[in-house]
């Protein structure tokens, strides 16, 4: 599920259901213990919901950003997605105030319409997506103003 399924009312309500079921407190008690579950531990679905549960912990920065740092750990190593770091590293970012790096973050514009939160490096915030597998900025804010009509 990429981030921008949540941004309708009815992704998020789906999201918390899910996450109520799936993914307790048990999951956040298990990569506090255990580390990041990678892709040489567990299969593909529950590192994504590994990666869920730490996308949209905003109400627990603490467990966000040491989620992050496994999860930073895990990509070095080839055991967990790139793009998954990469959102969630936005994530922690904008939480904290501080500019993204990809552009994942988005927010609304003084015209209603969806921006970037601010990043880093709008010079080359184009190639780094690039570079991470991800569309082209313009391309994704179209998608996930799409997906929230």
């Amino acid at each position: 599920m990429r981030d921008a399924t949540t941004r309708t009312p009815q992704g998020l309500r789906r999201l918390r259901s899910w996450l109520k079921r799936r993914a307790g407190p048990p999951r956040r008690e298990l990569i506090a213990a255990r580390g990041w579950p990678g892709e040489a531990l567990v299969r593909r679905q529950a590192v994504g919901a590994a990666w869920l549960l730490a996308q949209h912990a905003d109400r627990r920065p603490d467990f966000q950003r040491e989620c992050l740092e496994l999860l930073t750990a895990a990509v070095t190593a080839g055991d967990a997605d790139p793009q998954h770091g990469a959102l969630l590293e936005d994530r922690v970012m904008v939480a904290q105030g501080q500019r993204q790096v990809f552009g994942t973050q988005l927010t609304q514009g003084p015209d209603g319409t969806l921006v970037p939160h601010p990043v880093r490096d709008a010079d080359s915030v184009e190639a780094l997506r690039a570079a991470w597998g991800f569309e082209p900025l313009e391309t994704y804010i179209e998608q996930v103003a799409a997906s929230a009509r």
